[in-house]
């Protein structure tokens, strides 16, 4: 696998292939016409508005800070590799400033240190923040011979090699007019199966079930990046992806972990779903119009309360007429 280097600075991609980029440059336009990425992909499917209000393509964009639980997820994976490999990407930050005081956001010295940071595409993180990345990772003390609690405990990421691989990379190619880019986490060497570690937050107290995880799946639209996933290993490794494998690990509690498989037929749904995506994109390219999800209704649409809200009311009604009667 031939891996091309940084661009240079005021420099484009030109060609379909792997590049080793940081991750800020990767989420940039950095090709030599429009570009997009699975996340881009599944924001245009929810409407093209939600996808253009962050975009890069759109000089009045809001800029879209990266959720915890990708952050938290990412420092897991790479601290699982090794501390050497932890600190390119990350740094703890300090409780002294610069200037020797106690660390304050709004001290000049501090908010300095984080645009140096920033700068280098190093990823800034808290005390508390690392006590849990430690956890998802599986290396505190407590977690010891405790199956699936965090990823070093978990026999078919640290054994099977679920996540390992080359990491860090970029894969682009064309699709029409539109460059499509995918960053899995990693490309294995030895097989056709991918990997994505995604963090999952239990939404009640029945913790990490498959329920969780497949309202997670549908509601992030996994199926979708791992149908770019495997396009990208058509369209540029030439290999033809086996199994899209998602590594779900808690992230609270025991930092439980689970993997699944999606099935093959989610994928070539969401395969299907990438084109439609690329066809709305490329429209609204052309237009410069980047409708809302409701933007399709012209005019004030009949809305009826659901027949079980009309039986509860009329034996509501029924009550309280039989109370107040005489």
């Amino acid at each position: 696998m031939t891996v091309h280097g940084p661009i240079k600075a005021g420099g484009k991609i030109t060609k379909p292939g792997v590049y080793d980029l940081p991750i800020t440059e990767y989420h940039s336009q950095c090709c030599d016409g429009p570009s997009i990425s699975s996340s881009g992909i599944r924001a245009i499917l929810k409407s093209p508005a939600h996808y253009w209000k962050h975009s890069d393509l759109n000089p009045n964009r809001v800029e879209q800070d990266d959720a915890e639980a990708f952050i938290l997820g990412r420092a897991a994976h790479h601290l699982l590799l090794g501390e050497a490999d932890f600190a390119k990407h990350f740094v703890i930050r300090p409780d002294t400033a610069p200037d020797g005081r106690a660390w304050n956001g709004n001290n000049k010295s501090c908010r300095e240190w984080l645009d140096e940071q920033a700068a280098r595409g190093i990823t800034v993180l808290t005390p508390a923040q690392i006590e849990k990345i430690k956890g998802m990772a599986g290396l505190l003390p407590w977690q010891k011979g405790m199956t699936n609690c965090g990823l070093a405990n978990t026999p078919l990421v640290a054994q099977g090699g679920a996540l390992s691989g080359e990491i860090e990379k970029s894969l682009f190619w064309r699709e029409g007019n539109v460059w499509v880019k995918a960053r899995p986490d990693a490309i294995p060497g030895d097989s056709n199966d991918f990997a994505d570690l995604k963090t999952i937050s239990p939404r009640n107290a029945e913790g990490m079930s498959d329920r969780n995880i497949a309202m997670a799946v549908h509601d992030h639209g996994y199926h979708v990046q791992g149908a770019v996933v495997g396009m990208a290993a058509d369209r540029v490794l030439g290999r033809k992806m086996e199994g899209f494998h998602l590594v779900f690990v808690d992230t609270g509690n025991v930092h439980a972990v689970s993997i699944k498989t999606l099935d093959d037929a989610d994928i070539v749904l969401g395969e299907r779903a990438v084109y439609v995506a690329l066809q709305i994109f490329e429209r609204c390219l052309e237009t410069g119009i980047w409708p809302g999800p409701t933007a399709r209704q012209a005019d004030a649409m009949r809305l009826s309360i659901p027949q079980w809200g009309r039986d509860a009311t009329e034996r509501y009604l029924d009550t309280l007429e039989q109370e107040f009667a005489a």
